[in-house]
């Protein structure tokens, strides 16, 4: 009787210990794969879509994704030139206004709960590089 009171706890220790051990698992090796994923399908399905004309100046000509934890917009300044842009203006004014808008947007919400680094590379009309902001979830944090 004691035996089987014994035999019955370590079957129930170890349904205990696997379904920790598989909870773990799951939670670090399936969820990054997942946000892999979906983020994937994003970048797939905007791509679709592409291009898209942002602004006055800006075409949003693709997006892509690096690891899990990367995402990058490409886009084409179309009516700039490379050395008509001052890299300093960049920096003063459209580098706080993505910060702002990755924020407060909620498109960015999956973005920001899963601390994505979201990257945006400019070029010219000419296809020429200018830029490329980087935006850590630590600048634009909660």
């Amino acid at each position: 009787m004691l035996r089987m009171k014994k035999k019955t706890l370590y079957s129930i220790l170890g349904i205990a210990v696997l379904s920790v051990l598989f909870y773990g698992l799951n939670y670090f090796l399936i969820k990054p794969q997942s946000i892999k994923k979906q983020m994937k399908l994003v970048a797939v399905n905007l791509n679709k879509k592409c291009p898209i004309i942002i602004d006055h100046i800006a075409i949003l000509d693709s997006v892509g994704t690096i690891t899990h934890k990367n995402f990058i917009y490409y886009q084409t300044l179309y009516t700039l030139k490379k050395q008509d842009i001052n890299q300093d203006s960049v920096n003063l004014y459209i580098r706080p206004k993505l910060i702002k808008k990755i924020k407060k947007n909620p498109n960015y919400k999956a973005f920001r709960n899963n601390k994505i680094i979201i990257d945006y590379v400019f070029y010219d009309k000419n296809g020429l590089f200018v830029n490329k902001l980087s935006f850590t979830p630590e600048m634009y944090g909660k």
